[in-house]
């Protein structure tokens, strides 16, 4: 039961805030800086470019600069426009912060959960980027610990990562501890090389190809409360 937990670990994107809404909105202002107009196929172009760098990011396998300068670089090369990868990465990412982008009931859960849990920001990304993000969504009060891969050093799911968690927070006991994010491969994953327990948002009912159990799967974020 989650009134067992002391610490719980949030994730950013696609859990507490719809990253899905916020890629579209500054896709297509940063498109439209460029000239291009938008459409379903140059959003899953970029997303073929964007998502294996990230992968490859969370592996270990490429640095975070060279993800955020590449994908753009990557991506105008097929309109034959050469391009700052870096100045187009920044320019996106002041888009990113713009508007709400609460998924339903996560403001309404984390007052709730912030009355008798302690919480963290679990998060891989650009740290100026997500906390714009969680300020402008009025997330931010909520988070005395705020954990983003790009200052700790290391990215979940290294283990590294939740290392600097313990250390920062004085943690012992980890099974005090959950974490709840809707990536497979980077929450859940990194929870497991922790053990840690976990809990898996996953709207879309994917299969859970992890060798090893997941504590909790729910299909939204509202569904915690069931688990109080």
């Amino acid at each position: 039961m989650l009134k067992n937990y002391k610490t719980l670990l949030f994730d950013i994107d696609d859990t507490l805030l719809d990253f899905k809404k916020a890629e579209h909105i500054a896709f297509k202002q940063l498109l439209a800086h460029h000239n291009i107009d938008y459409t379903d196929t140059t959003f899953q172009l970029y997303l073929s470019i964007n998502e294996p760098l990230w992968k490859d990011y969370e592996l270990g396998k490429l640095d975070r600069a060279t993800v955020l300068s590449s994908r753009f670089e990557q991506f105008f090369a097929h309109y034959q426009l050469s391009v700052s990868g870096k100045e187009c990465d920044i320019l996106y990412r002041s888009y990113l912060t713009i508007g709400n982008q609460l998924l339903d009931g996560a403001l309404e859960l984390i007052d709730t959960v912030s009355k008798t849990h302690q919480l963290a920001i679990v998060t891989n990304g650009v740290y100026d980027t997500q906390m714009a993000r969680l300020k402008n969504n009025g997330l931010l009060p909520y988070f005395k610990h705020i954990f983003v891969s790009d200052k700790v050093g290391f990215q979940k799911p290294d283990k590294r990562f939740f290392d600097t968690i313990w250390q920062e927070m004085n943690i012992t006991d980890t099974s005090s501890v959950l974490i709840i994010g809707d990536s497979l491969g980077a929450d859940i994953k990194g929870g497991q090389n922790t053990g840690i327990d976990t809990c898996w948002i996953n709207p879309t009912h994917q299969p859970n190809t992890l060798a090893h159990p997941i504590t909790y799967t729910v299909d939204a974020l509202q569904d915690l409360y069931t688990l109080f």
